[in-house]
């Protein structure tokens, strides 16, 4: 039931902050770290994802189950459950999560 939940509201964050950020863009590699981007709540978490897919050039609004399985693999990355932080790979960049160049295949 918990894993139901955490998707639910992966969900809803990705379409709220869909909703709230109609002009995202950028270039270049994403800073943000596993502890950083364990310590934002759910919309902050959803809106560093979006971030993140814009500076690598993709368009995180093509594909809302795409946007939501980045996020699904950076929380395992980063050792995130349900209610908690990061716990594992602290130090490192959560873009590490995610396999570039297989993006959109």
């Amino acid at each position: 039931m918990g894993r139901t939940k955490r998707i639910a509201r992966a969900v809803a964050a990705v379409i709220a902050a869909m909703v709230c950020a109609a002009t995202l863009s950028g270039c270049g590699s994403f800073t943000m770290t596993c502890e950083e981007y364990g310590q934002k709540d759910s919309g902050g978490q959803a809106s560093a994802i979006m971030r993140m897919i814009s500076a690598h050039g993709y368009d995180w609004s093509s594909s809302e189950s795409g946007t939501i399985s980045v996020m699904g693999q950076v929380d395992t990355y980063c050792g995130i459950g349900w209610g908690s932080g990061a716990t594992k790979n602290m130090d490192q960049r959560i873009e590490n999560a995610i396999d570039w160049d297989a993006v959109g295949e």
